[in-house]
């Protein structure tokens, strides 16, 4: 009632200074207690690939640690640290810190500096680490500019074999494996803005035994070098569309204007058609798609997507399923063919 309301404001009052000094005192313990989050996941993954007469079938285990240290109010520092292992031979168990870098918020301005992720407009292009220096910036009309060094690896780069399997192989070049790093340097734009979500970029990637990464070796026969450069420009262009709340499209297109390709690994483009989509944090949640990808070996230099490989070109559809909070399934199905065919 009134009296009680007048009272508690006159105690208030008088209190003012310890309740005050009380609220820094909690709010300053809460900054040292909360100095350190993790988040992360486990993550289990079967796979089975068919390509000619040639079957791969493999069981992957992932535990993956994300610590961000709050430094001051703009500046943190962020890792990475998977531990992966083979689940059928529990060999060559590995624990790498993934990633690691510091990145600075202002109003519109973004700094990210050291072993960071660069995702690119839709993923096409790269979907991995670079050491890099990384500046973003913009409200509505937004641009990424990025600068450093990307390492190869064998899984899923700019070097990979056009197939998964030992069948085709490049040979005699030093850029195959994760011995060989080239410069890197990109500027993306992004314009969300309605329903539409436009997107460009420019990438470059110089590495001097680039031009030996095409050698290719199949089924004993020794084919032509297929880039010859020491370099890689590649432009890219995408949008996205959202129809309704439930059903959404995208497509991106990519094209190297470096090396001699014969017009076949030298371009890339992506057209999917999307449906819902899950998240962890609802039980229930659920999303599809279906996708027409086609992933030149030089136009692509790390893309995100699971199934295909680089140098393949066909239909990719997939599913995702919310079973509880927090524990998420999902199944991809690739068909298509290698490009080289």
């Amino acid at each position: 009632n009134a009296a009680d309301k007048a009272m508690i404001d006159k105690l208030a009052a008088e209190f003012s200074d310890e309740l005050n000094n009380l609220g820094v005192r909690v709010s300053n313990l809460e900054k040292k207690t909360d100095n350190v989050k993790f988040t992360g996941e486990a993550r289990y993954r079967y796979e089975s690939y068919r390509h000619d007469d040639n079957r791969n079938n493999a069981q992957k285990v992932l535990l993956r640690l994300e610590p961000t240290a709050t430094v001051n109010e703009h500046w943190a520092a962020k890792a990475r640290i998977d531990y992966a292992v083979n689940a059928d031979t529990s060999e060559n168990a590995s624990t790498t810190v993934d990633r690691a870098w510091v990145q600075g918020k202002y109003d519109n301005l973004t700094v990210n500096l050291g072993k960071l992720p660069n995702f690119t407009n839709q993923g096409l292009i790269m979907d991995e680490r670079v050491s890099a220096a990384q500046l973003g910036f913009g409200k509505s009309f937004k641009t990424t500019i990025t600068a450093g060094r990307y390492n190869f690896d064998t899984e899923n780069t700019f070097n990979k074999n056009y197939a998964p399997f030992e069948s085709a192989k490049t040979a005699g070049s030093t850029a195959n494996g994760t011995t060989s790093t080239a410069s890197y340097q990109s500027i993306t734009f992004a314009y969300p803005t309605g329903k539409w979500n436009l997107a460009a970029g420019y990438h470059h990637l110089a590495q001097s035994t680039l031009k030996d990464a095409f050698l290719y070796e199949q089924n004993g026969k020794t084919m032509k070098t297929a880039y010859g450069a020491e370099s890689a420009n590649i432009w890219e262009i995408g949008a996205g569309y959202k129809f309704s709340n439930n059903f959404g499209m995208q497509a991106a297109y990519a094209r190297n204007t470096q090396g001699n390709l014969d017009g076949k690994f030298n371009k890339a483009y992506n057209v999917e058609l999307d449906y819902k989509g899950a998240k962890a944090v609802n039980k229930g949640s659920f999303g599809a798609f279906v996708a027409y990808r086609y992933l030149g070996n030089t136009a692509t230099i790390s893309p995100t997507y699971d199934a295909i490989k680089n140098g393949q070109k066909g239909w990719e559809l997939g599913a995702q399923y919310a079973f509880a909070q927090n524990i998420l399934g999902t199944v991809k199905y690739f068909t298509g063919k290698d490009i080289l065919d």
